[in-house]
């Protein structure tokens, strides 16, 4: 594994639109895990952060965790979520990953509002 992805750089992709690049995110890979950190595609601002664990008997699928923040004040916000990820190839990841949005206060509540969301990426790398 450490092999296909260590350094690995990849574009991903909404898995409706497979021609629009989303993201690119960089990857380090130790033992069975995969580390990465990225920033939406034209926006440094909005990054991306992230580990998956795969599973150590069937190297093709795995768990992890993303989180996902802004760095311009005016739109800052957080999200996280718990991606599953499927290895195609050495040079594909299919990702499953719905994430918790938590959004601002607004004048009409006193306390912030989380909601699900859903979406699904295909990475290739470079």
């Amino acid at each position: 594994m450490r092999r296909h992805f260590h350094k690995a750089c990849f574009k991903t992709y909404w898995k409706e639109k497979n021609d629009e690049i989303v993201q690119i995110i960089k990857c380090k890979v130790s033992n069975n895990k995969i580390r990465y950190k990225g920033w939406r595609y034209n926006n440094e601002n909005d990054i991306i952060e992230g580990e998956f664990i795969i599973n150590p008997l069937n190297q093709n699928f795995g768990e992890g965790f993303h989180i996902h923040r802004t760095k311009n004040e005016s739109t800052k916000s957080e999200k996280f979520g718990f991606d599953r990820i499927i290895i195609k190839d050495k040079n594909t990841f299919y990702v499953d990953s719905p994430y918790v949005k938590l959004m601002p206060k607004d004048k009409d509540n006193k306390k912030n509002i989380c909601e699900q969301r859903y979406q699904a990426f295909v990475w290739r790398k470079e």
